[in-house]
């Protein structure tokens, strides 16, 4: 498990070598699993992935890993339709 913040081209360097923000995000996620991305008035601050993707292949999570949502978003989509109404 771990933090893995990834540059992009949309990620300013200082957010990615910023090792007082990454010690932060560690000891605040630990056990989770997933990407991430930290924006602030449409700029990008951080981005990155945390925990492994293939824990047999022991790949990284990441900004381009790909997830498959299935039926998960179902609760979030009805919500937002409830809060619509």
């Amino acid at each position: 498990h771990g933090l893995s913040i990834s540059r992009s081209s949309d990620v300013p360097d200082s957010s990615v070598t910023d090792t007082a923000f990454q010690k932060k995000a560690e000891n605040a996620v630990q056990g989770l699993q997933g990407a991430f991305l930290v924006a602030k008035n449409g700029k990008v601050l951080a981005a990155g992935g945390l925990g492994l993707a293939n824990r047999i292949t022991k790949e990284k999570n990441g900004t381009e890993t790909s997830f498959r949502l299935a039926s998960c978003s179902k609760p979030i989509t009805a919500t937002a339709i409830m809060q619509l109404y």
